[in-house]
């Protein structure tokens, strides 16, 4: 009898150790994936800040940039309104000393008429100058605002093109980041991302230099305006010219000629 109670002891001591060896793997069993879990998220966390920081960094440089390019468009804005406004005074200058050597030319003129004949044709001679120099001076005038109007224009034309190929830029680098940070969440392989990320941003960046560089010079842009304008100012003048001769040869044949007395 007790050698079958010492027997089922025995029996019942094994599958009691038995049975906490199993608790006790179990037990470390349960406990160490839990740790290796959080590690693995620990470091998906950390790689997501990663891009999302990026991505901030990213919008902070486009803004710089862009305020960058404010900047300098207002200095060139000054820029241009200064040369204007001095070239304008410049021309303002220059006819009104014009105005004052004809006034002083035609008045000594006048002073020579002595006959009917003469005053009116000198009176004929002197509107017909003035409505030349009036017609001159519109003419130049027109084409200085033509020239100016046309810059202008390239300028603002080229500003939002820069503006549509920055933007575009800046939209692809913000998609790009998002697009990893998504991929990261959701917990696509980091290489994968990596290298996706990588992709995006080097097309991105490849755009948009095609697009600048499609973007026409504005040197080459206002180069037809000044074209045009000299062309413009060079035709008035010949116009002016002419009727200066005709009016002259007007002016000549109302005056006798004086003959020669030999002695």
């Amino acid at each position: 009898m007790l050698k079958n109670n010492f027997k089922i002891s025995a029996v019942a001591g094994l599958v009691l150790g038995a049975a906490l060896f199993a608790s006790s793997a179990f037990a470390q069993t349960t406990t160490s994936t839990p740790v290796l879990a959080s590690a693995t998220i620990a470091t998906s966390n950390k790689t997501c800040t990663v891009y999302s920081a990026r991505a901030s960094k990213a919008a902070i440089n486009e803004a710089n940039k862009q305020a960058k390019i404010d900047a300098a468009r207002a200095l060139q804005a000054v820029k241009i309104g200064n040369n204007r406004a001095l070239n304008d005074q410049k021309l303002v200058n220059t006819r009104a000393l014009a105005d004052q050597k004809r006034a002083q030319a035609l008045a000594k003129l006048n002073g020579k008429a002595k006959t009917d004949a003469e005053k009116a044709a000198v009176a004929a001679y002197t509107a017909t100058i003035n409505q030349a120099v009036t017609t001159r001076e519109a003419a130049v005038s027109a084409a200085i605002v033509a020239y100016r109007t046309g810059v202008n224009q390239a300028l603002a034309n080229r500003h939002t093109s820069v503006d549509q190929a920055t933007s575009t830029y800046a939209a692809a680098v913000q998609a790009a980041y998002a697009a990893a940070l998504s991929g990261c969440q959701s917990g696509t392989a980091s290489k994968t991302v990596k290298a996706t990320l990588s992709a995006a941003l080097k097309a991105a960046q490849a755009q948009y230099k095609t697009s600048y560089q499609s973007i026409e010079k504005f040197s080459a842009l206002i180069a037809p305006l000044a074209t045009a304008r000299k062309q413009a100012i060079s035709s008035a003048m010949t116009t002016f010219q002419t009727s200066v001769k005709t009016a002259t040869a007007t002016l000549k044949a109302a005056f006798p000629v004086k003959s020669k007395t030999t002695k």
